[in-house]
């Protein structure tokens, strides 16, 4: 598919992107991409989406991600060459010297959200540079049982998170897992307390 002509308005909800693009023909083309499609209870904790912590509510953030998304749809060998040359990056290369270790973590959010989106990412982890090791937490159990499993790269760590629609298919005898466990919120004060300590404040004063 060619890319859009433009860009007009975008939207977050819990676990979907949609796109409203601008057609050369001047109609609009509607896209919803769910790039967590097996997200559970974990998308009403979302960091990433959080109204008071979320970065993605911040447009620099919001924008950069939305290019990256439509560049994994729209021109994906593009963006797999993009991606090939970037992990190339000295920053991302170990060095004995300092002992630095090179490790890059697959997504802060989002998951591999179909199929040839996860193949693309075993191509440019099988074509990485020697000792580069990659890690990433996902809840596409049944997909990496498909894909991954079978002849997983040597330098992929990958982790099963907890809290989504395939826990069921965990093993904990032979996969590695996590959980997702919110922090707690910090609840102020009832206002009866927050009097009483003005007035225990005030009584102690000479």
């Amino acid at each position: 598919m060619p890319p859009p002509a433009s860009a007009s308005t975008r939207r977050f909800n819990r676990e979907a992107v949609r796109l409203e693009d601008q057609a050369p023909d001047g109609t609009t083309i509607n896209r919803t991409i769910n790039v967590c499609p097996s997200a559970g209870v974990c998308a009403k904790f979302c960091y990433a989406l959080g109204a008071d912590s979320g970065y993605i509510r911040f447009p620099a953030a919001r924008d950069r991600d939305l290019r990256n998304l439509r560049m994994v749809l729209d021109t994906p060998l593009l963006w797999q060459e993009k991606m090939a040359a970037e992990i190339r990056h000295p920053r991302y290369q170990p060095d004995p010297k300092t002992g630095k270790r090179g490790a890059i973590r697959i997504h802060d959010a989002g998951d591999f959200f179909d199929d040839p989106y996860t193949l693309m990412w075993l191509h440019i982890m099988r074509g990485a540079p020697k000792d580069l090791t990659f890690y990433a937490y996902t809840k596409e159990v049944s997909r990496f049982r498909r894909l991954v499993e079978p002849n997983p790269p040597a330098n992929f760590k990958f982790v099963y998170s907890r809290g989504g629609k395939e826990d069921f298919l965990i093993d904990p005898s032979r996969d590695r897992d996590a959980d997702v466990f919110p922090a707690p919120r910090t609840r102020s004060p009832a206002p009866e307390r927050r009097r009483a300590r003005r007035r225990r404040r005030t009584a102690r004063r000479p």
